[in-house]
């Protein structure tokens, strides 16, 4: 049993008296003049996101919510140091065309996770913006938790910040809101964007 005020006092509700008779003559308490009302905490606002897509998308510029739910870093202490050094994903000023900053020291098994809104239903060419010295980088793209690219291995580059496109064609998105996941495959590729253009029948851009 439960128990709810009203203007009769106490009433106890239960399997044969019902809450929402007891409810209807409910009063709100009056707050005493004078009296000091705590002041409600507010919500923090993520700023990272929703990207626009078609768009780019920075690599760093991951949600909010921290390890495990906006990504997932190898590594406890951001190894670049140089963009949101509270988070662990290690990013550092990038040379690309642009300048910014890119995701880089990157190890298999590493995840981000970015908030888009798409304005048009239809398919679009994601280009992924990566760097790498070694055969050893591979990525995945997922949205809404669905892999949409199968594994896609980065091309090697003559540096670490020689940054060429690579492309995730056809990906069909719905009109609204996606989460985006950026899934590290393979280790040490640099990543410095994310590009969608939408490739349908008839887009404009």
């Amino acid at each position: 049993y439960s128990t709810c005020k009203n203007v009769e006092g106490v009433c106890t509700f239960g399997r044969n008296t019902g809450y929402a008779a007891c409810m209807a003559n409910y009063i709100t308490p009056t707050p005493i003049v004078g009296q000091t009302q705590p002041t409600p905490t507010p919500v923090p606002v993520c700023t990272y996101g929703p990207y626009a897509v078609p768009g780019r998308v920075e690599a760093e510029n991951f949600t909010c919510g921290g390890s495990g739910v906006a990504y997932y870093d190898t590594t406890v202490s951001n190894q670049g140091s140089t963009y949101r050094t509270g988070e662990s994903v290690d990013s550092q000023a990038t040379r690309d065309i642009g300048g910014g900053y890119n995701v880089g020291w990157t190890r298999a098994g590493e995840w981000m996770k970015y908030r888009i809104g798409a304005s048009l239903a239809g398919k679009y060419n994601l280009v992924v913006r990566t760097a790498a010295t070694a055969t050893t980088g591979k990525f995945r793209i997922k949205i809404d938790g669905v892999d949409v690219s199968g594994q896609v291995s980065v091309p090697v580059t003559s540096g670490l910040q020689v940054f060429r496109d690579v492309i995730v064609p056809n990906v069909s998105l719905t009109a609204g809101q996606h989460t985006l996941e950026l899934v590290i495959a393979g280790d040490g590729a640099n990543y410095n964007y994310i590009f969608s253009k939408n490739v349908s029948k008839n887009a404009h851009f």
